[in-house]
């Protein structure tokens, strides 16, 4: 009964966004067009394109997306806690991860069925391809990880441990 009071919610949460929330980033941010052939219709091979139910589709994305949530779960929580974690997961998936995931799903559909890595390598120049990456990881000091308040709460039971 405990975690039924928890998943409820959840399951609400996570209806919601996908009833109303996607049909906003459909409608509003996509701008999507039933009337575009999809690269599935335009060249099928039998292969790699060919048209397919909405329940295979369903199935792809929801792999892609729930894969590295039994990896990364439990390490989050571990390390800010588990109402933070629960938080920031659930808030994660609406408003990031889905959203995310079906942005790419749209740009891939838009560019006729193209890899998120052949849509990179052909729009964005070598320089910002290879040099943004090391700029990041290089401009990353620990002390503007220990800034934030989660940051610094873990940082300090690092330190009280050893």
């Amino acid at each position: 009964m405990r975690a039924l009071v928890i998943i409820a919610p959840i399951l609400c949460i996570l209806a919601i966004a996908y009833r109303y929330y996607s049909l906003f980033i459909a409608k509003h941010v996509m701008a999507l067009d039933d009337s575009r052939i999809t690269p599935a219709h335009i060249k099928n091979d039998g292969h790699n394109f060919f048209p397919t139910t909405r329940w295979v589709l369903f199935g792809h994305h929801f792999a892609a997306i729930a894969g590295a949530g039994p990896l990364v779960g439990p390490v989050f929580a571990a390390q800010f806690g588990y109402a933070p974690g629960l938080i920031w997961l659930v808030g994660g998936v609406c408003i990031a991860g889905a959203v995310q995931d079906y942005i790419w799903l749209w740009a891939s559909t838009r560019r006729g069925g193209r890899s998120l890595a052949d849509i990179a390598r052909n729009e964005v120049s070598l320089i910002d391809l290879y040099y943004s990456p090391f700029r990041n990881v290089c401009s990353k000091k620990i002390e503007g990880f220990v800034q934030g308040p989660l940051g610094l709460f873990s940082f300090q039971n690092v330190k009280k441990g050893s």
